[in-house]
C-alpha cells in the first residue's frame, strides 16, 4: 500500500479534486489532493466542524464532500479529514 500511496502523491493532478488511493472500508480510505495524503472517515458521530493543527497533521471535522466523477466508491456526505 505504501508504494501505491507514494505513486499517487507523485502522479495525481494538482487540480483541487480529491482522488481515492486506497479504500479501507465502506466509510474510510486514503485519498490524495494537491500532493497531500488525506485519510477520510465518514462523520458518523456528527462531530461539529472543527480544525486542529499540529506540527505534522491537520484535522478538519464535518467537511462536506461531494462525489461527482463516474463510478465513485464513496457517497457524498460529511467526513472527518486528517491531512498528513
Amino acid at each position: 500500500m505504501l508504494e501505491t500511496i507514494k505513486k499517487a502523491i507523485a502522479t495525481t493532478p494538482s487540480d483541487g479534486a480529491i482522488y481515492l488511493v486506497e479504500k479501507l472500508s465502506e466509510n474510510t480510505g486514503f485519498f490524495v489532493t494537491n500532493g497531500h495524503l488525506l485519510y477520510l472517515v465518514y462523520n458518523f458521530e456528527n462531530i461539529t466542524q472543527k480544525s486542529l493543527l499540529t506540527d505534522y497533521l491537520l484535522l478538519n471535522t464535518d467537511v462536506e464532500i461531494h462525489s461527482f466523477k463516474n463510478n465513485q466508491k464513496f457517497p457524498s456526505g460529511k467526513y472527518n479529514i486528517l491531512d498528513f
